[in-house]
């Protein structure tokens, strides 16, 4: 408000998280100009794909509730793959690319640390869904891939994070890790050794944890003070990581793990980047960008 009270400002968005793709170049590091995926308004966020890697998976609130659908990279329709289940978000693969794991009872912009949050499973030829089991203080689920088995969750608790082991069939193991650096972002090397954690207090800096002997080892991105996300790429050679230039426009970095850091894809100005999900065989990535506008408004003589 004004200070005489005529005018008043606010701030009006219809900014939504939409799934783009791009081609992805291991040789030469490098991404294709992203094709939008997702055509309509709602919000559709993506996590995982299916394991021929012609599909994305994704969450969406288009029909009024949060379901999961796939959709393949070559058309502009997706499928609703199951309308199970309370507000479903986050769809994985298990290691061998059998079951979708996803999430359900989970708000992202709302993870209130006392709601019970369940992990459930999936098969991708069919059948009911199955609880695997639930959790309070829950983030977050990722799996490595065959031959490795092991699949992590972690939880959050005031500065303290856990890392916990977890089978799809049996449900929850032991603890495998902590942090104890606030909020963070994390990702499981496909070969299932090695975590990579980027804490948000710490932005320009990698925590890798090793899961066989317990080894941490941080490492600092030079140049690039905002780190936002981690993901491993396909291979396990390094990680796709948003980041900002100083003039704000949004990058998709490519870091290897001495934390070498090298542009590969760079958005428009004052764009945003949620993170970049690549395709099982390598070949493309899934990146989350916002669309939309952010404005501006004033109000007179109300």
């Amino acid at each position: 408000m004004s200070a005489d009270g005529k005018r008043a400002a606010l701030l009006r968005s219809n900014m939504t998280n939409q799934v783009f793709v791009a081609e992805f170049d291991k040789n030469t590091l490098s991404l294709s100009a992203p094709h939008r995926l997702t055509l309509d308004d709602s919000a559709n966020v993506s996590t995982g794909w299916t394991p021929d890697s012609k599909s994305v998976l994704f969450a969406s609130n288009r029909n009024g509730a949060w379901r999961i659908f796939k959709q393949r990279i070559d058309q502009t329709t997706a499928e609703e793959l199951f309308v199970e289940g309370r507000s479903v978000s986050g769809p994985r693969l298990n290691a061998d690319g059998s079951e979708v794991l996803y999430l359900e009872n989970y708000r992202p912009e709302d993870p209130n640390p006392s709601t019970q949050v369940s992990i459930m499973r999936k098969n991708l030829a069919g059948g009911a869904p199955q609880e695997v089991l639930t959790q309070t203080a829950f983030r977050n689920i990722q799996c490595a891939r065959i031959p490795s088995r092991l699949c992590l969750f972690n939880t959050q608790e005031a500065s303290i994070t856990r890392f916990f082991s977890f089978d799809p069939e049996h449900g929850k193991g032991g603890e495998v890790a902590r942090t104890e650096t606030g909020e963070v972002n994390w990702s499981f090397s496909p070969d299932g050794s090695l975590l990579a954690v980027v804490g948000y207090e710490h932005p320009d800096r990698i925590l890798f944890l090793s899961l066989p002997s317990g080894v941490v080892r941080e490492v600092v991105v030079k140049d690039w003070p905002q780190l936002q996300n981690v993901d491993w790429s396909a291979d396990g050679a390094g990680l796709l990581m948003p980041s900002t230039r100083s003039d704000s426009t949004p990058v998709l970095l490519f870091v290897d793990r001495e934390g070498k850091a090298r542009t590969i894809w760079e958005g428009q100005k004052y764009g945003l980047l949620g993170w970049a999900i690549p395709s099982p065989d390598g070949r493309y990535v899934a990146l989350n960008l916002y669309v939309g506008e952010t404005n501006v408004w004033m109000v007179e003589n109300f």
